[in-house]
Order: C-alpha cells, then sequence, then structure tokens
C-alpha cells in the first residue's frame, strides 16, 4: 500500500511543482470593492484557490454529513443499551443451582486405572 501511494503521490508532487516553476509571472489581482490591487505569482493564486476549494468541499461534506453521524450515535447507543437489556434477561430466566433438577445431588465418577482403554479382549 505505501508503495502504490508513492505510485499516486510523486507524480502529482512533481506537476505542482514544474507548474509553480512554470508560472512565477505576477498577476494582479483586483479586490474589488476595496480600492486595492495586489501582485503575487500566478501559481500561488491557483493553487491557493485550489486549496481553498479542497478545505471549503471537505467543510461541505462534513456538515452534511452530521445527520448520518448523529444517526450512527443513535443506534449504538440503542444497540448497547438492548445488549444490556438482553444480556439481564438470559440471567434472569436461568433458575437458581437449587431450582435446577438433579442439582445438589452426587454425579457419579466411573474411575478407571491409567491405559486401560474400557474394551475388554479375551486374552488368546
Amino acid at each position: 500500500m505505501k508503495h502504490f501511494t508513492w505510485i499516486i503521490t510523486l507524480p502529482i508532487t512533481l506537476l505542482v511543482v514544474t507548474f509553480a516553476v512554470v508560472n512565477r509571472d505576477l498577476v494582479a489581482v483586483d479586490l474589488w470593492p476595496l480600492p486595492l490591487t495586489v501582485g503575487t505569482p500566478l501559481f500561488v493564486l491557483v493553487l491557493g484557490s485550489a486549496l481553498a476549494g479542497f478545505l471549503i468541499g471537505g467543510l461541505v461534506m462534513w456538515w452534511s454529513a452530521g445527520k448520518q453521524r448523529q444517526k450512527l450515535r443513535a443506534l449504538r447507543r440503542e444497540t448497547e443499551r438492548l445488549a444490556r437489556r438482553n444480556r439481564s434477561l438470559e440471567n434472569a430466566s436461568q433458575p437458581p443451582a437449587a431450582a435446577r433438577p438433579g442439582a445438589g445431588l452426587p454425579v457419579a465418577i466411573e474411575s478407571r486405572p491409567q491405559g486401560d482403554t474400557g474394551s475388554a479382549r479375551p486374552a488368546a
């Protein structure tokens, strides 16, 4: 995955650097309605606009996904509440040990000598 990231990132970086080197000419930016004109290199204007667009787009996507995140949090809370309720119902549905049939009675354990497989074959 790291190689794939470099395969994508390196050419894009080279294109941006090449664009910045080639477009160093000053451009006059008129900040209307203010009586102000600013001279800035073209690459700063273009890359700054792209960065601003990226940030604004990310903010809009984050804002629009807010309702989905809110629903997801509510569903997680509901799932946790139901899981707790399910566990409490499972614990309540199990009768206590004294009420179970056969509870408290001794269990017969058959003991065999070591190496005895339990099959009785007559010796030949």
